[in-house]
């Protein structure tokens, strides 16, 4: 009867006669030469899980001592396909589950470096026009502090600036005591597709029908007639701050994640996601806007 030998003892065997055929057979004990050999020889290939035998180099005849099995080339495996590693079992069209989770986290990790990518970055373009904003606030402090003079932040309610500009455009300006005229300085800024000016927050709540007469390039030569800007303002003072009243409440400007329709002059910008949302506070004394 045949009994399977265990993997610890092929292991173990193989080695055995990997030893014995580094030996001569003059080194072996004459009585064992050649039975002995041929039968540690035979038993080795029977149980090579990845070679198969044939009764010798002649397969006509029966295996002996002086017939040898032969193990097959890479490939042949005795006419069937050619042999896989140990351990791995000849099998298509199926998948382990190393495999599977193997794929899963390649996957995994493509989409982590394409979502932020392929993502409209909402919260992150939110975050970039509140801080430029915030920057032409203080743009606006300093040239009031180096003039002496007040500014303003204009923050347009209508599209009679331009093309897609309600309550997504704002400029800066500074008083003209001369003509009683708003002076731009600069160019019209606008914030990104994705947000606009919170209408019912703040001074864009409180200001928005205000009235600016804004000349759009004082330097030219004659000067232009003045335009009406119509929107909410931050005035700054010459001192730097926005009210010589201590007991003034901060003022408040919010940036919010929406869009502005398309229809009428004057459209009310609609929020999208109602989490996406950033609010500059103006300290009245000081004139320093805080970006929460």
């Amino acid at each position: 009867m045949y009994v399977a030998p265990s993997p610890r003892l092929h292991s173990t065997f193989s080695v055995s006669v990997f030893q014995l055929l580094s030996l001569s057979t003059s080194q072996l004990p004459r009585k064992l030469e050649p039975s002995f050999y041929f039968s540690l020889y035979t038993f080795y290939f029977q149980n090579l899980p990845f070679f198969c035998y044939t009764p010798g180099l002649n397969p006509t005849l029966p295996a002996t001592p002086t017939n040898p099995p032969r193990a097959f080339a890479v490939g042949e495996r005795c006419g069937r396909p050619a042999f896989t590693l140990p351990g791995l079992r000849e099998r298509w069209g199926a998948f382990t589950l190393v495999e599977m989770l193997v794929v899963l986290v390649v996957i995994a990790i493509l989409l982590g470096f394409l979502i932020p990518a392929l993502s409209t970055n909402s919260g992150r373009a939110l975050e970039g026009d509140a801080r430029n904003f915030a920057a032409q606030l203080e743009n606006a402090r300093l040239m009031a502090l180096a003039k002496r003079t007040r500014t303003r932040v204009l923050i347009a309610a209508d599209n009679a600036w331009g093309t897609d500009v309600s309550w997504r455009g704002y400029i800066l300006t500074s008083f003209d005591t001369t003509s009683g005229n708003w002076f731009q300085q600069g160019k019209l800024n606008r914030l990104s597709q994705a947000t606009t000016f919170d209408s019912v927050v703040g001074v864009v709540s409180t200001r928005s029908t205000t009235i600016t007469s804004v000349v759009k390039a004082p330097n030219a030569s004659p000067t232009p007639a003045p335009v009406n800007f119509i929107g909410a303002f931050v005035e700054y003072l010459p001192n730097g701050s926005t009210s010589l009243d201590p007991a003034a409440t901060p003022e408040v400007v919010a940036i919010q994640d929406g869009f502005v329709p398309t229809t009428g002059s004057s459209p009310t910008p609609i929020r999208k996601n109602q989490t996406l949302r950033s609010q500059l506070t103006i300290d009245p004394l000081t004139g320093n806007a805080v970006l929460q």
